[in-house]
């Protein structure tokens, strides 16, 4: 039985600025408490090293990405074990809005037999950790347009 986290949010920003933010991974530590780090080419049917912190504490994980389309969608995939024991797929998709703007749609779907017995954990962890990571994206990347600063560089 798969189950799913689905979060969104309107950032004020157009989407190529965005993405910018949202794939320039060694700045994560700078401004997300959730995802730490990831490393590797993060290039369709890769497998890369992701640090994250849902609230439990730090974990590493090494999905395989099932999707880069720039400046569109980034989809990793995971597992625990076996894929039919436990596996999430993490997804970050930006829509253009009105005015310049971009919705992010960040969701996990998650499958296996270990989803009913984990799933109250999952939830109670992942979903604040995904609205802060998304809160946190827009701050950063409305800053950024604030102060001229969209190519990913940090006001001082």
């Amino acid at each position: 039985m798969a189950r799913i986290i689905e979060t969104t949010i309107d950032i004020d920003a157009p989407r190529t600025a965005v993405w910018r933010t949202l794939t320039d991974f060694d700045r994560f530590p700078e401004w997300s408490a959730f995802i730490l780090g990831i490393e590797g080419d993060v290039v369709t049917g890769k497998i890369v090293a992701v640090r994250l912190n849902d609230g439990g504490g730090e974990m590493k994980m090494t999905p395989r990405i099932v999707a880069h389309e720039d400046p569109h969608k980034l989809i990793w995939r995971g597992k625990m074990a076996a894929s039919w024991l436990f596996s999430g797929e993490h997804r970050f998709v930006l829509s253009n809005l009105e005015g310049g703007k971009t919705r992010l749609s960040h969701s996990e779907v998650f499958s296996g037999i270990l989803v009913p017995l984990l799933w109250k954990i999952l939830d109670k962890r992942t979903r604040p950790a995904f609205l802060a990571f998304n809160e946190a994206l827009r701050r950063r990347c409305e800053t950024q347009q604030e102060t001229g600063h969209g190519s990913g560089a940090v006001a001082t």
